[in-house]
């Protein structure tokens, strides 16, 4: 703040509480740092001043120009998490499908950085705006055949983090199915590829129980 000419001494200054002031006539500054027990919303304030004579300027609590600074010490929350596959069957996922994660954040500020998302081996795309996000990855080779996993992370303007969602809120989850795998019997000589479904296949491809296998 800018002192008058007859303000010659700055008596206090307070941001919720004592602010450390520092600067010369005419110009001061008031700084604290702020305390988890301190209350979320608006930062106020008072400056009070007075000259060397004691007399008291009106104690100002207001600024005059800019914005006020908003306190928030409570993390984002990720309510709701949902996961599909491109493929014709939403619950699978095979090499070059598409996974895609559908999910929300809730913050008492309405503001959040960007959410950071892997799926299965990667990083997903994410893409959205508050409150509703999606997070999109092409699966690959590198991931491992069974559940699709996933972790959701997010943090607030003042990065406050979310805990972490590694699990859906509703609907079922993603199976990554590697491709078909080259077989050979050695009493035969038979190349089969054996593509193993939702159930166990022998490696010669004479039983199978809910698989496909093609020779």
């Amino acid at each position: 703040w800018v002192s008058t000419p007859e303000d010659i001494e700055a008596a206090a200054a307070a941001l919720s509480e004592g602010a450390t002031v520092a600067g010369a006539y005419p110009n001061f500054t008031a700084t604290r740092t702020m305390l988890a027990g301190d209350a979320e919303g608006v930062v106020p304030f008072t400056i009070n001043v007075s000259d060397k004579a004691g007399n008291a300027a009106t104690q100002r609590t207001a600024v005059t120009g800019g914005s006020n600074v908003t306190f928030d010490r409570t993390a984002p929350t990720i309510p709701t998490a949902t996961i599909a596959s491109n493929n014709a069957t939403p619950t699978l996922a095979y090499t070059g499908d598409i996974v895609t994660l559908t999910f929300t954040v809730n913050d008492t500020s309405g503001q959040v950085q960007t959410p950071v998302v892997t799926i299965g081996a990667g990083a997903g795309i994410v893409s959205g705006a508050y409150p509703n996000f999606t997070a999109a990855r092409i699966m690959t080779t590198a991931d491992v055949q069974g559940t699709v996993a996933f972790t959701i992370g997010v943090s607030d303007m003042p990065c406050n983090a979310a805990t972490p969602r590694t699990a859906l809120t509703s609907g079922s989850n993603v199976t990554f199915m590697k491709p078909p795998t080259a077989t050979t019997n050695a009493a035969s000589g038979i190349t089969s590829a054996v593509a193993t479904l939702n159930g166990t296949v022998s490696s010669n491809g004479t039983s199978c129980t809910g698989t496909t296998t093609t020779s």
